[in-house]
C-alpha cells in the first residue's frame, strides 16, 4: 500500500507541475529515521526543478545510492507539494551489512588472482552491485580459462540482526578446448595463419577475451572481410569457430607519369615515371611482396623490392626483406639489403630487429687519376644493427579520416671505406677509413576529420646520419646520404634530388574526401635539411605547395597533382612547376 499511495501521490503531482511548468520547485527530503545518517541523503540544496519528472529522477538516484551504501529497504514514504516547495519523506531503515562469507578452499587461488578479497567484505554494508562485480571477476576468470559457463552465486543465505552471510558458490561447469576453426566464404587463406593471427591454438584451452575480440582482429587485415559475424559451436569438451570471410581487393598496381622542366635542355620537359606493383596473400600466407621501379632523371633510377612474410613456425615472428638499387647516372651506384625479423603485435603493430648492409661503388673515376683529396663520392660499405617500431590506427588504410601512424627505426654499425684502384692512393691518408656510422628515421602521420567531409592532414618525416670515429678524418660521402624531393616526400622538387645527411620535412594538407577512395586537397610541405659531407655543408629551408585530386573510377584511381617548389634564394617561377600523373588499380 505505501507503494501504491506514492505512485498516487507523484501522479497528482505530475498533473499539478504541467499545469505551472513555467515554475521552478524547491525539493527539501526529511529523514524520518532517526536512526539513519543524515548525511546520507542527497538533497542538492539551491537546486530548482522544472517539473516532477526530474524531482522523480533525483528521488530515484538518492535510493540507489543508499542501496549501495547498505540500506536495502530504503524507501519514500510520502511527498507533499505546497505551492513551489516539495517535501519528500525519507524511510532509510536498518542498515545491512555482511556477517560471514565463505568460500572453498579449492578456489582461493583464483580470489587471488582476479584480486578479490572476500575478507573485506565482513561487517562492510551489504553492495548487492559490489557483490555483482566480485562474481563477474571470478566468472570472467575461468571463461578465460577453459570455463566458458562458469557462474556464481551466494547461497546458504541468512539475515541475523541486520547482517547477511552466506558462502560464493562456484559451479565451473565443463571444461572446453578449441577443436578447429572453420572458414566459410571464398576468402584463400591458411587456417593456420587465422590460428596464430588470432592467437588461438587447436587444442588451446577455451578464451572468451580473445573469441570475442576474433571480429576485430579481422577487420584489421587489408585482404579479408567478414560476410556475417562469426559463430561457436559448443558440443561437451570442444569448441569450433566459424569465420564467414571473403576476400578484399588489397593488392594494386600504380604508375606515375611526371613531366618536369629539364634542367640540361631549356625549354624542354623531363619525362620521369614510376611503376609500383603491391602483392599480398597471394599465397594464403599472408605474406606481402614488394615490386617498385622509379626513373627520376634521364640516366638515373631506382629500383626496390622487398617480401614480408608472418608467424614462422606459427610464433608471432615475421620476416622482412628488403632490396634497394640506386644508380646515379655515370657516377655512382648505391646497393642496400636489409633483413629482419618482426616480432607482431595486435593491430598490425610490430618491433624489428634487422641488419642492413649497404654498398656504395663509383661507376666512372674519369679524370680523377691526378686527384690529391677525395671527391665527394667514394666507395663505401656499411653494415648497421637496429632496432624499429610500427604502429597503424587508421579508420579506413587507403583514405583515410581518421587515425594516426608512427614508424621509427634506429641503427648503429661500422663504416669502411674501400680504397679505389684508379685513384691515387696517398688520397685515403688524410681520412679514417673504419669508423662508426649510426642512423635514424622517423615517419608520423596525422589525420583529423573536421567539419563536414574536410580532413586535415599533418604529418612529419626525418632522418639523420652521423660519424664516430678516434680522429677528425671521417665524413660522409654524397652516395651515402638520404635522398629527398618529389611525390613522396618534398613536392615541388625533382625526385630524390636533395641529397641530405639530416632533413625533416613537415606537410599540412586539407582533403575534401567526396568519396571512399576519391579527395581534393591543397597541400604545403616545408623542410629543413642539411648536407655535411667530407667537400662541403650546406643547409637549407625548401618548401613546396600545390593541389592535387584523387579520383576513383571502374578502371581504378587517378591522381594529379600540381606543385610549386622554392629553394636556397630562388624565386618560385611557374614554368617550374611539378606535374605528376599517377594511377592506381586494386586486384
Amino acid at each position: 500500500m505505501r507503494v501504491i499511495n506514492l505512485i498516487i501521490i507523484l501522479l497528482l503531482f505530475q498533473y499539478t507541475c504541467l499545469k505551472g511548468q513555467e515554475n521552478l520547485y524547491d525539493l527539501e527530503i526529511i529523514n524520518v529515521d532517526p536512526q539513519a545518517q543524515k548525511d546520507l541523503i542527497k538533497n542538492n540544496p539551491g537546486k530548482k526543478y522544472s517539473d516532477s519528472l526530474n524531482i522523480i529522477k533525483h528521488l530515484r538516484e538518492v535510493i540507489l545510492d543508499m542501496n549501495k551504501d547498505g540500506y536495502m529497504a530504503a524507501s519514500f514514504d510520502s511527498l507533499n507539494y505546497d505551492s513551489l516547495n516539495v517535501k519528500a519523506y525519507l524511510y532509510s531503515g536498518p542498515l545491512i551489512k555482511y556477517g560471514m562469507v565463505g568460500i572453498d578452499s579449492i578456489y582461493k587461488p583464483v580470489l587471488r588472482k582476479t584480486g578479490v578479497n572476500i575478507k573485506k567484505l565482513q561487517n562492510s554494508p551489504f553492495d548487492h552491485s559490489g557483490l555483482s562485480r566480485i562474481f563477474e571477476k571470478i566468472i570472467s576468470y575461468y571463461e578465460n580459462n577453459g570455463y566458458p559457463f562458469a557462474s556464481a552465486y551466494l547461497d546458504n543465505i541468512s539475515i541475523n540482526d541486520s547482517t547477511i552471510s552466506g558462502d560464493i558458490r562456484i559451479d565451473r561447469n565443463n571444461l572446453i578446448t578449441i577443436d578447429s576453426i572453420y572458414i566459410k566464404g571464398d576468402a584463400k587463406i591458411s587456417p593456420q595463419y587465422l590460428y596464430s593471427y588470432i592467437g588461438i591454438e587447436k587444442g588451446d584451452l577455451y578464451n572468451e577475451s580473445l573469441v570475442e575480440k576474433t571480429g576485430d582482429r579481422i577487420k584489421e587485415l587489408t585482404f579479408l572481410q567478414e560476410i556475417k559475424p562469426f559463430e561457436i559451436s559448443f558440443d561437451e569438451k570442444e569448441a569450433d569457430i566459424f569465420l564467414y570471410l571473403n576476400n578484399k581487393k588489397a593488392n594494386h598496381f600504380n604508375g606515375i607519369i611526371g613531366f618536369l622542366p629539364n634542367n640540361d635542355k631549356t625549354g624542354k620537359l623531363l619525362l620521369t615515371g614510376e611503376l609500383n606493383l603491391l602483392l599480398i596473400n597471394s599465397f594464403g600466407k599472408g605474406e606481402l611482396i614488394r615490386f617498385d621501379w622509379q626513373k627520376p632523371g634521364s640516366l638515373t633510377q631506382k629500383l626496390e623490392a622487398g617480401l614480408e612474410y608472418p608467424y614462422l613456425l606459427t610464433l608471432p615472428v615475421g620476416l622482412d626483406v628488403k632490396f634497394n638499387m640506386f644508380k646515379k647516372d655515370t657516377t655512382f651506384i648505391t646497393v642496400n639489403i636489409n633483413t629482419g625479423l618482426r616480432y607482431l603485435m595486435k593491430g598490425g603493430s610490430y618491433i624489428k630487429m634487422f641488419m642492413e648492409n649497404k654498398n656504395s661503388s663509383l661507376i666512372s673515376t674519369w679524370g680523377m687519376e691526378n686527384i690529391t683529396s677525395l671527391p665527394q663520392y667514394a666507395d663505401v660499405n656499411t653494415t648497421l644493427y637496429g632496432l624499429g617500431y610500427s604502429m597503424e590506427r587508421f579508420d579506413y588504410k587507403y583514405n583515410p579520416k581518421k587515425g594516426y601512424a608512427v614508424l621509427v627505426n634506429a641503427a648503429i654499425g661500422n663504416k669502411n671505406i674501400k680504397k679505389n684502384s684508379e685513384i691515387p692512393d696517398e688520397v685515403y691518408n688524410e681520412i679514417e677509413l673504419s669508423s662508426t656510422q649510426y642512423e635514424g628515421q622517423s615517419a608520423l602521420y596525422f589525420f583529423q576529420p573536421l567539419a563536414g567531409n574536410f580532413v586535415l592532414k599533418t604529418s612529419n618525416k626525418t632522418g639523420y646520419m652521423g660519424n664516430v670515429s678516434s680522429g677528425d678524418g671521417s665524413a660522409l660521402f654524397e652516395n651515402e646520404l638520404y635522398k629527398i624531393g618529389g611525390l613522396k616526400t618534398l613536392r615541388g622538387f625533382d625526385e630524390e634530388s636533395v641529397f641530405a645527411s639530416f632533413f625533416t620535412v613537415f606537410t599540412v594538407e586539407c582533403r575534401l574526401v567526396f568519396e571512399q577512395n576519391s579527395s581534393l586537397y591543397l597541400f604545403w610541405d616545408g623542410a629543413y635539411y642539411e648536407k655535411d659531407i667530407s667537400s662541403e655543408f650546406v643547409s637549407d629551408y625548401p618548401f613546396g605547395f600545390g593541389a592535387g585530386i584523387d579520383f576513383e573510377t571502374k578502371a581504378g584511381i587517378f591522381t594529379l597533382n600540381y606543385a610549386l617548389g622554392k629553394q636556397f634564394d630562388n624565386p618560385i617561377e611557374l614554368r617550374s612547376a611539378k606535374i605528376h600523373f599517377g594511377f592506381l588499380n586494386r586486384f
